[in-house]
């Protein structure tokens, strides 16, 4: 397959989405800002963490007893290709699965074969301007999302710097620059999360599985001989995270 196209490579929030109401022939409705997401993409894997910003002064969000709760989170990951300048997110991994080893090994067997599984996430971006960018759905048009690029492959070594590593078709770990995401779906423990690399510590930033594990170092599971580098996507400038065991 492909790599991505040089701009998509990097770390990415989302400011906004707007929606069109269903079977409406309208406009986009107003600006949505209640969820926050995480997406990092490397030359061609990803993987994108979504979930409810809590903000318990303004009554908005789950309250902190439901920290645990993964209701109204979305996370996913996978590999990314464009194609006409239509970028096609392909899951492999979903947190909406349930563990599904079947269709998380059916989904994989396809990217390895070339011809990944059918997406309905495809879109069309546009620059704005600076690290701006706005994404419409194709081919229908009916959700726009405004982008923020919040770091890219250069991280603080200045050179190229991006790593993937998967865990059988459970687990897939992305870093581009400084910045990292993994979707895991561990029967006994699922981690959907992404974060920041500070003075070598993989800090937990979002994380859609557990909110409790935010602020947290990134532990990751199994142990080392169960992660191995995804389609060469290794610059060789990371000290893994630990492991479980």
């Amino acid at each position: 397959m492909n790599t991505v196209e040089d701009y998509l490579i990097g770390s990415w929030k989302r400011n906004y989405i707007k929606r069109r109401a269903p079977d409406t022939g309208g406009g986009l409705g107003p600006k949505d800002s209640r969820v926050e997401v995480f997406y990092v993409q490397t030359p061609l894997a990803f993987v994108d963490i979504r979930r409810p910003i809590i903000d318990n002064d303004n009554n908005e969000g789950p309250p902190r007893s439901s920290l645990s709760s993964t209701e109204g989170v979305l996370a996913f990951g996978g590999v990314t290709r464009v194609e006409n300048h239509l970028v096609h997110w392909h899951s492999c991994i979903d947190i909406d699965w349930g563990g599904d080893e079947k269709r998380m090994k059916t989904a994989w067997e396809a990217v390895s074969e070339g011809n990944p599984l059918e997406t309905e996430d495809i879109g069309v971006f546009e620059h704005v301007g600076g690290n701006v960018w706005r994404e419409t759905d194709h081919p229908s048009i009916t959700l726009e999302e405004e982008w923020v690029k919040t770091g890219d492959a250069a991280g603080d070594a200045g050179s190229a710097q991006f790593l993937a590593l998967r865990r059988g078709n459970n687990g897939l770990l992305v870093a581009v620059g400084i910045y990292w995401a993994v979707a895991d779906a561990d029967a006994e423990m699922p981690l959907f999360a992404g974060g920041i690399i500070d003075e070598g510590i993989w800090k937990i930033q979002i994380c859609a599985s557990d909110r409790s594990r935010e602020g947290k170092a990134l532990v990751l599971n199994g142990c080392s001989a169960d992660w191995a580098v995804y389609a060469n996507l290794d610059s060789g400038t990371y000290e893994i995270p630990k492991f479980r065991r």
